[in-house]
């Protein structure tokens, strides 16, 4: 059974989280997440695109965020 294959791609959230953490609903499709140590990275797959949404420190109330 062949592999398959995503693009990533990331909205700017993600980054103004990952500086922000670097310097101290409905939902048309479901979150994933990536625990990495106290934070998380959650995502959603669109077709054939992992799209990266937020990277967020574990203690944040998430449900207000995503």
């Amino acid at each position: 059974m062949p592999e398959k294959q995503y693009t990533l791609s990331y909205l700017p959230l993600f980054d103004e989280d990952l500086d922000e953490a670097w310097h101290y609903k409905d939902r048309e499709y479901p979150y994933y997440r990536i625990p990495i140590r106290n934070f998380t990275v959650w995502y959603v797959v669109i077709d054939d695109v992992m799209e990266v949404r937020r990277f967020l420190y574990g203690k944040r109330k998430v449900t207000e965020l995503l």
